[in-house]
């Protein structure tokens, strides 16, 4: 076999049998593609046959529009992939199957494809919400472009030179028509400034256009149909002549695998192992499991995540005690604490430890706990029969991946914790109110002089109930907002974080058509709020995988020229494989392996 790192994607039909791996995205350079757009595709000869796989599907929805670059990038796909269903793995799945040909194979856990339908439920109503909302902002410039066209137009038809009256007299003086003609520069230089043609009857509909939705409910009803599921516990199962597949857990989220693509040439297996994100092994409680990569197998090529690829943890117990002290401080101050999350497993497992921190007394019993968002709600319950032995019928199930591992890995702490994770988080148990926009402000006026904490979704603050407990507290000095560690440059949090940083002038922040307002509420990161796994959990997943001897590691979603390089450096430290063997891509680049 010979291996080679390409500067472009293999263009090389002469390949009868091989595989290429090109990195559309998860590099970590530049606004466009940036480290959390996840996705890879392989592509396997056989025979001189080509197969092409995608392993998840980048991108998210951004001001208002679900991203159709995926169209551009890959015109067609055998098989489509899905790792887990956070938006950066799943947002252009509509994308994918939008055009003529249907991938043959869509498939990801039955957990997985949940997630997805919820998540892309939720990102077809923000796009949505985001149209309406510029869609009125139009109407209400259109209102202020609408006087400049009808005094440039009534300038226009008036007669040339001083005004006069029927008996010509002079009605106006030269300072006002000289005011007439400034007033006239000014409103054409507006027209000119939104590329209004004051004599085009059509300027309004044209200028308040909006084009409609990019997808609908229809169109994931349509996806959700061609979704097929294949669980952890499933074994292999082939996807084309000579290619199968497996997954394995990754500890991530709900549902979150490692995939590895086995490729079968002249009884020779080639493995290609896919991590996804990873989860932690360090923390007191793994509701998703353990990442769990193939031990039985060897594997030739890696590809492997680094998102805190260059960073190591405290210890669990120390950073939970700094952010329940803070918590206590922060209780004690305001009057309100609003947490945004991301929906999906984080707000579950923050609602767990807020619950937890009120049940050992430090915060006030009477500390009122809020759920806030419609799809972290919906996530909830999922989690519970995960952790209670239960089907998505609320039946018994024994036999499920994360029971099997529970039982095998687990410590009785461990399991204890479980059991006390999926009773606080029953909802017929009490522990927390969930509300949502229709009964919102009703629950404001009766918490009174009570403590709250509330818990929201849209880590990043760019839609959804978060939104509204800006405009409603964002210049309220009793309350304190705590994000996520990891933040997308551009986003509102970034920016709002950016400006309370500030060391002079005035703290304001433009949100969106709601305007601008002055930042007066407190806002932290903690500092361990993600369930990533860091530098040392990445090395003890890829230390457990049994290499092949010429096997390479890629190492992707991180920022390339840091973090992914901190892993590599790490990873040869420890003598696991040489530097060549250890690939830091770039956008375009393809490892090429010929059989």
């Amino acid at each position: 076999m010979s291996n080679k790192l390409d500067s472009s994607i293999n263009t090389d039909t002469n390949i009868k049998n091989g595989y290429e791996i090109i990195h559309h995205g998860g590099i970590g350079i530049g606004k466009e593609r940036n480290l959390s757009w996840s996705c890879h595709e392989l592509r396997v000869w056989l025979r001189g046959e080509i197969t092409r796989i995608l392993i998840d599907m980048w991108a998210y929805q951004w001001g208002g529009s679900i991203s159709r670059i995926m169209e551009d990038i890959v015109d067609w796909v055998d098989t489509v992939i899905a790792t887990h269903g956070h938006m950066d793995h799943i947002g252009s799945a509509l994308a994918v199957t939008s055009g003529n040909k249907y991938p043959q194979n869509i498939i990801t856990t039955p957990g997985t494809k949940f997630v997805m339908n919820v998540a892309l439920a939720d990102a077809i109503k923000i796009a949505d919400e985001f149209r309406k909302a510029k869609e009125r902002k139009l109407r209400q410039d259109a209102e202020k472009i609408k006087l400049a066209v009808t005094f440039v137009n009534s300038f226009n038809k008036r007669k040339k030179g001083v005004v006069r009256n029927a008996s010509g007299d002079r009605v106006e003086t030269t300072e006002q028509a000289e005011s007439k003609n400034a007033q006239l520069e000014l409103m054409k230089r507006i027209l000119k400034e939104n590329k209004v043609d004051p004599m085009d009857s059509k300027w309004y509909e044209k200028f308040t256009y909006v084009a409609p939705l990019e997808y609908t409910e229809e169109d994931l009803m349509e996806l959700m149909n061609q979704v097929q599921t294949h669980n952890i516990h499933d074994g292999w199962r082939d996807i084309a002549p000579g290619i199968s597949i497996r997954f394995d857990n990754a500890g991530h989220i709900l549902g979150s695998v490692s995939v590895t693509i086995r490729i079968k040439h002249n009884w020779v297996d080639h493995n290609v192992l896919f991590s996804g994100d990873l989860g932690s092994y360090k923390w007191d409680i793994h509701p998703n499991g353990l990442p769990t990569p193939p031990i039985d197998i060897p594997v030739e090529t890696v590809i492997t995540e680094s998102t805190y690829g260059w960073f190591t943890r405290a210890p669990f117990a120390e950073d939970l005690q700094q952010y329940e002290k803070q918590l206590w401080e922060d209780i004690q101050k305001y009057d309100r604490v609003i947490h945004a999350c991301f929906a999906l497993d984080r707000l579950q497992m923050m609602l767990y430890r807020v619950i937890d921190a009120k049940k050992r007394w430090i915060i006030p019993e009477d500390t009122l706990i809020f759920v806030d968002s419609v799809m972290g709600s919906k996530y909830i319950l999922p989690y519970v029969r995960q952790a209670q032995r239960q089907d998505d019928k609320g039946l018994p199930n024994n036999n499920s991946p994360i029971h099997s591992i529970i039982d095998k890995d687990y410590s009785n702490r461990e399991k204890h914790n479980l059991e006390r994770f999926a009773y606080y988080l029953d909802p017929t148990n009490g522990e927390y109110i969930i509300i949502d926009y229709t009964n919102r402000d009703a629950w404001m006026q009766t918490i009174g002089d009570k403590k709250a904490i509330f818990l929201t979704a849209s880590g990043m603050m760019d839609g959804g109930a978060i939104v509204d407990h800006l405009k409603k507290f964002i210049s309220d000095p009793k309350t304190v907002f705590y994000s996520p560690w990891f933040l997308v440059e551009e986003t509102r949090w970034f920016n709002i974080l950016q400006k309370q940083s500030q060391e002079w002038g005035d703290k304001m922040i433009d949100l969106w058509e709601n305007g601008t307002y002055k930042i007066n509420a407190t806002f932290r990161q903690p500092k361990w709020f993600s369930w990533h796994g860091d530098s040392e959990d990445i090395q003890t997943w890829v230390k457990s995988i049994p290499l092949a001897p010429d096997a390479n590691i890629i190492i992707v979603h991180g920022n390339k020229d840091t973090w992914s390089q901190e892993l590599k450096k790490l990873l040869i430290q420890n003598n696991w494989l040489n530097e060549e063997q250890i690939i830091v891509p770039d956008l375009g680049t393809s490892l090429t392996k010929i059989f």
